[in-house]
């Protein structure tokens, strides 16, 4: 498997994936209904702009050929964060292929990438309830700030948490 900053032509795969992924790691989370109303062609309208911007990193995994798993991160979305402090805005593996370290190594991609652009930490939000994420970055080193927000989805609202990567473990 190799992890490397994602192409243009990757803008057709990653959507699926994404949308795979969504409906594997939040079935009982979300709505059913708003799962099962995720759009490809959507994502990849998302994928698209983030693949153009210049200050948003995608990453992808690949097996031999095959697309198992993408990463992005850029800059912290928060208000009450510092201009140094990257966001982890994505880590997703294709089901079929989790629990096979694949969710780590993008991390570390994640990890060097931030620390050559000398990123005093790194944040994330995690979806109240999902136990799986929640424990791979706690296994990754991240910890829970306090911080938390609310969200609405298909009029259903839902809570999430920050956790934050310290600067002096980027080094």
């Amino acid at each position: 498997m190799n992890v490397g900053p994602a192409c243009d032509d990757d803008v057709d795969l990653i959507p699926a994936l994404h949308v795979a992924a969504w409906r594997d790691a939040y079935r009982g989370l979300l709505p059913q209904a708003y799962l099962d109303e995720l759009s490809v062609d959507a994502r990849k309208a998302q994928w698209t702009r983030a693949l153009a911007d210049p200050a948003i990193e995608v990453l992808v995994a690949r097996h031999e050929q095959t697309l198992v798993g993408l990463a992005s991160y850029g800059p912290s979305r928060d208000d009450d964060t510092d201009a140094a402090t990257m966001e982890l805005y994505a880590i997703y593996v294709a089901p079929r292929s989790c629990r096979r370290g694949i969710g780590r190594r993008l991390w570390q991609a994640v990890r060097r990438g931030v620390a050559a652009r000398n990123g005093a930490a790194v944040t994330l939000w995690v979806l109240q309830g999902n136990h799986a994420a929640q424990r791979f970055y706690q296994a990754q080193g991240f910890v829970a700030d306090g911080q938390h927000k609310t969200l609405t989805l298909d009029g259903t609202r839902l809570a999430e948490r920050r956790y934050v990567w310290p600067a002096a473990r980027l080094r």
